[in-house]
Order: structure tokens, then C-alpha cells, then sequence
């Protein structure tokens, strides 16, 4: 695997488990769960060289942490309003 895509990887892992946690633990937890990978993938879009990020790095830093952050807000607020189902 090219080192340019070792983030984007590791990010779509992060959403894998998230799926993951969705069937074992609910729907809350799993929402919570991709909210901090997405959450991280701000941040490191944020914090690191484009030549680092690779594919990541999609439109220009501010628009891109600023998608992924708001991305990562509204996965939090749906998962904490969504039904537990009890």
C-alpha cells in the first residue's frame, strides 16, 4: 500500500468498526464511535502535511476540517438523540 494511503485506510477502518459496534453495542455507541473517527480524520487533515494525508486531502485544509468536523458534530447529535430501543 502506498504511504499516501496508509491514513485514508486507517480511517475507513475506523468505519468498519464503527459498523461493527452498531450490531454488538446499538446504534448510540456505533454513531459515537464514527463521529470520533471522523473527528480524527479532521484533525489530522488539520495538523499534518499533504503530503503526509495524501488521499485524505480532497479541497483545500479549511474546507476539508471543516466537513469532516461538522461530519463528526452531526454523527454525535444524531447518536445521542436516536431511540436506545429499551
Amino acid at each position: 500500500m502506498p504511504p499516501r494511503e496508509v491514513l485514508l485506510h486507517a480511517v475507513l477502518v475506523g468505519v468498519v468498526l464503527a459498523l461493527v459496534v452498531v450490531v454488538v453495542a446499538g446504534p448510540r455507541a456505533g454513531g459515537l464511535v464514527l463521529a470520533a473517527d471522523l473527528l480524527l480524520a479532521g484533525v489530522l487533515r488539520l495538523v499534518l502535511p499533504v503530503r503526509v494525508v495524501g488521499a485524505l486531502a480532497v479541497r483545500s485544509r479549511a474546507f476539508d476540517v471543516v466537513v469532516a468536523l461538522a461530519l463528526a458534530l452531526a454523527c454525535a447529535g444524531l447518536a445521542w438523540v436516536v431511540p436506545t430501543g429499551g
